[in-house]
């Protein structure tokens, strides 16, 4: 399995594989799915600075704040709230259900 050496700063890469290193643009992927926080090593290692979570859960806003203070090593992440959906087959458990457009805009502005 390759070893990856990389620092991030002001969302760029520095590659220190290279002889010489080299400044590299961060990639910003405005639509991932964060399910645990061992994914995002894999972000940075393959030059992504930047994501944004489609699919918000508590534990996101736990995430925001450990890679924040540098305790958890990942790319910069933008929680957004949770997935809105109406009862159905396409239902899941980590989704907010709402039934009538008054309910939805109450879940839109206590989302995270």
């Amino acid at each position: 399995m390759p070893s990856f050496e990389f620092a991030t700063t002001d969302n760029a890469l520095w590659d220190a594989s290279e002889p010489k290193g080299g400044l590299s643009p961060g990639l910003f992927n405005t639509h991932v799915h964060v399910w645990d926080q061992q994914s995002l090593r894999v972000y940075l290692a393959t030059g992504v600075t930047t994501i944004c979570n489609a699919s918000g859960m508590p534990f996101h806003l736990r995430l925001v704040h450990e890679i924040e203070r540098a305790k958890v090593i990942g790319p910069t992440l933008i929680a957004k709230g949770p997935i809105l959906d109406s009862p159905g087959p396409n239902q899941q458990i980590n989704h907010q259900m709402v039934i009538t457009s008054d309910k939805a805009q109450e879940a839109k502005r206590g989302s995270l």
